[in-house]
């Protein structure tokens, strides 16, 4: 400190000498540690790194503001300078908050707070020739006048992102300098994907993905113009469901071969790969054992009435809940919509549990209960079939329908060659059993007779050796 403080005393007084001089042709300040202090406390200094540097005339004027050649400054806090009008840039440091005037007769292009791309307004004036620059939470200040930087705009994505499902991710890009001056750009999505667009050969392409996250369709991605200055691209690209579930941040940057911006979005979009079965559904109502089950159902993403795109990755299985043994399987689905089949060979009553599986099981299930009935007579009757034009309850013969009419039922999968087919039906309170042995679709045909047996009236069509 005491070195500092006699570093201030001597260069202070050699300096004011030195202000009410105008004979001396240059100063250089040499590779070492000098400090040029304002009369508020705060003082200026160079890093050695950029030293020595030589300045046409170095001074203090009577309004605390440091003139070294044609630009002065002036600030209420510590700085640093760390780049003199290399490549058009000045930049320096500050350790805290405060205040800084700058004035080289001209006003900069761009100006970064921390590396990111400040527009005039935020943090940042010109007026007449002064540029005033408040920093606040800022530790690093970048000031530059030539080639204008890019920066990034906006970056879209809808809200919702849906596994293997194709979305366009937009991010608009500007240039003051024209949209001639962009070299490139990519869109990094949590660190893991970078998608990339070149200019000069107008390409999109993914520069990185080591994990295969993500599908692109280079052929449908598109560049829109938005003006001579800014344009939008759009990556169309869909991710496996594989791919980390939940908010998506994207980090943009934009390059113009001389200079870059960055912009980030903490929460692009949120990605969701979670399947729910809907429904399930099985025909017939209840089988026969050993007949063929058929399983229909719909699967959707959760939350939503939208199935998947792509059904590739997905397969569902029904598993006997009992026993937890699988009956079936598909990974074949037209919109969401699935079916499989299966037999049981005995009957009982049978539970199944319904699921499906990506890289994770689905988080909705669905349980099936289904009937299975017993064989009769080499067929089965699960239900009873009604017969519209039963024969007459007196002693008339009834010459029934030439077709089945409606009320008809047939047993689905019931062979009627394979024996005789009992069918019966309720007329008020007399039950009645009609037996044909050579069943047609063209419906029962006539020549009946009526017998008594046991307080029930029986049916049955006359045979030629009746």
């Amino acid at each position: 400190m005491k070195w500092k403080q006699a570093t201030f005393t001597v260069l202070t007084i050699a300096l004011l000498i030195l202000s009410v001089s105008s004979a001396f042709a240059s100063v250089t300040i040499p590779k070492r540690p000098i400090f040029f202090p304002f009369n508020n406390g705060a003082y200026l200094t160079f890093s050695t790194s950029i030293l020595p540097l030589t300045f046409s005339s170095v001074y203090r004027d009577t309004v605390n503001r440091w003139h070294f050649g044609n630009v002065w400054l002036t600030s209420t806090a510590d700085v640093t300078i760390t780049a003199w009008f290399s490549s058009d840039w000045l930049n320096y440091t500050v350790p805290s908050s405060g205040t800084q005037q700058i004035s080289n007769g001209s006003k900069p292009t761009a100006v970064y707070f921390d590396g990111v791309f400040t527009a005039e307004g935020d943090g940042w004036t010109y007026t007449g020739t002064i540029i005033t620059v408040v920093t606040e939470a800022t530790s690093s200040v970048g000031l530059n006048w030539g080639n204008n930087p890019p920066a990034i705009g906006e970056t879209s994505a809808p809200s919702t992102v849906y596994a293997n499902k194709y979305e366009l991710l937009n991010v608009t890009i500007n240039d003051v300098d024209g949209v001639a001056n962009f070299e490139n750009c990519t869109a990094q999505l949590n660190s893991s994907i970078q998608l990339q667009w070149i200019r000069t050969t107008d390409t999109f392409s993914e520069a990185a993905d080591a994990s295969n996250y993500a599908t692109l369709d280079a052929s449908n991605c598109v560049k829109t113009t938005v003006n001579s200055t800014a344009l939008t691209l759009s990556w169309k690209v869909k991710f496996g469901w594989n791919f980390t579930e939940g908010a998506i941040f994207v980090n943009g940057t934009v390059y113009d071969g001389d200079t870059s911006a960055t912009a980030s979005s903490t929460q692009l979009f949120t990605f969701e790969d979670d399947l729910i079965i809907s429904s399930v559904t099985h025909l017939p109502g209840q089988p026969a054992a050993g007949q063929q089950i058929f399983l229909t159902g719909q699967i959707y993403y959760e939350g939503t009435v939208t199935a998947p795109e792509d059904a590739t990755g997905i397969t569902v299985y029904a598993v006997r809940n009992n026993t937890a043994t699988q009956v079936g399987s598909t990974s074949t689905f037209t919109a969401g919509a699935f079916s499989m089949s299966w037999q049981e060979g005995t009957d009982g009553t049978y539970g199944y549990d319904v699921y499906c599986v990506t890289d994770e099981a689905s988080t909705q299930n669905r349980t099936e209960i289904i009937y299975v009935e017993k064989i009769i007579s080499g067929g089965h009757l699960p239900y009873d079939i009604i017969i519209p034009n039963i024969p007459n309850q007196d002693n008339t013969d009834n010459s029934g329908s030439s077709d089945l009419g409606p009320g008809w039922v047939l047993p689905v999968g019931f062979n009627v060659a394979a024996g005789i087919l009992v069918f019966s039906c309720l007329v008020g309170i007399v039950c009645y059993d009609a037996y044909e042995k050579d069943f047609k679709l063209s419906g029962i045909r006539k020549s009946w007779s009526k017998r008594k047996r046991n307080k029930k009236t029986e049916w049955k069509k006359k045979e030629p050796w009746d």
